[in-house]
């Protein structure tokens, strides 16, 4: 499965998995404002200041809320929707004196407690020998323990659909995330997971879920609307586009960030503000390797076969196969709207 993002952070020394809370650049309250060139993101990585997070400040508000009980806490939404971008921010925004760590791709639970247990020893005290714990009971006390030396902990995982995915089997699979469950809802404990996810876990292990999902906190990241996707184009391009360019930008991005910072990348280079311009960056930016990937991700991560064979057959103006639970799920999703004559490509 060669689409899966794998391999989060390097998985060498501890150090590679600290990320201390910091002041960072926009802070708490209201969403910074002023012109930020397209040419400044790390355009195509996530990003990593609050000053590049545009308009996810309820998202953002939730985490920090949720934060607030040792459940865990879920960003949930489609690919190239900001979720590793706001998991980057929660990790490097107030208060201070927390301490986040990044879990890497683990295996197996014993990778798992390996790589937790190393990470937390190690910001504890670097020359702090790490617990081998060989049960899940020995690994959460263990883990308890040092995260109430360190005071409150975060522990970040990105993607861990991915992550579970790339388990050898689903018993290892099902056997991490009761670990994670299980770590997170200790009482009193103050570490607090936050992870990313685009596939429900039931997608992922069938039904027997460990009521991971049940006793989260969810918060679902959307794509952007035409307003937001517009109040963004304003902040990055030097010249504003016209009415009908950013209802065009719209349509030809969905409002997901990335797609839609890729159409802006290209409109700054064309120099363009009309719709014919947003074709054209278009036409560009699918040629590029990079973006090529991320749509063929997105279809792959978000649509069965059956949904993929609908919509095309939709796109190519052809008759679909009478599915009306597919198709209505598809209609609730946004991808296909309702008309008299049946289902229609967005």
């Amino acid at each position: 499965m060669g689409w899966v993002k794998t391999g989060l952070t390097p998985r060498c020394r501890p150090e590679n998995h600290r990320s201390h809370w910091c002041s960072g650049t926009g802070g708490p309250g209201a969403e910074p404002r002023g012109h930020v060139w397209v040419d400044e993101l790390i355009f195509p990585e996530p990003v990593t200041t609050r000053a590049h997070l545009f308009h996810r400040d309820h998202e953002l508000d939730a985490v920090r809320a949720a934060l607030g009980s040792p459940a865990p806490v879920v960003i949930q939404g489609e690919r190239v929707t900001g979720k590793s971008s706001l998991l980057n921010v929660v990790a490097t925004t107030p208060p201070h004196g927390h301490t986040a760590i990044r879990l890497p791709q683990v295996r197996t639970r014993e990778e798992l407690f390996a790589e937790v247990l190393d990470a937390l020893a190690w910001e504890v005290d670097p020359s702090l020998p790490a617990p081998r714990p060989t049960s899940t009971s020995t690994f959460v006390r263990a883990a308890t323990q040092l995260a109430e030396r360190l005071g409150a902990v975060r522990l970040l995982v990105d993607e861990l659909d991915s992550l579970l995915l790339g388990c050898p089997e689903p018993a290892a699979a099902q056997q991490i995330l009761d670990a994670l469950q299980l770590l997170a809802g200790t009482p009193g404990t103050t570490l607090r997971l936050v992870c990313t996810i685009t596939r429900s876990v039931s997608q992922i292990l069938g039904a027997d879920t460990g009521h991971f999902m049940l006793g989260a906190h969810i918060v679902p990241l959307r794509p952007w609307t035409v307003a937001q996707a517009r109040d963004v184009a304003d902040r990055l391009l030097p010249a504003p586009l016209d009415d009908a360019a950013h209802h065009q930008l719209h349509a030809q991005a969905g409002g997901h960030p990335y797609l839609t910072k890729a159409l802006l990348r290209a409109l700054r280079a064309d120099g363009g503000t009309d719709p014919a311009a947003v074709h054209r960056a278009a036409a560009s930016e699918l040629l590029d390797p990079g973006v090529d990937f991320t749509l063929d991700n997105i279809v792959r991560a978000h649509f069965t076969d059956d949904e993929r064979a609908l919509l095309l057959a939709c796109a190519r103006r052809h008759d679909p196969d009478d599915d009306p639970h597919l198709a209505r799920g598809l209609i609730d999703r946004g991808y296909l709207v309702a008309d008299a004559a049946g289902p229609t490509h967005r």
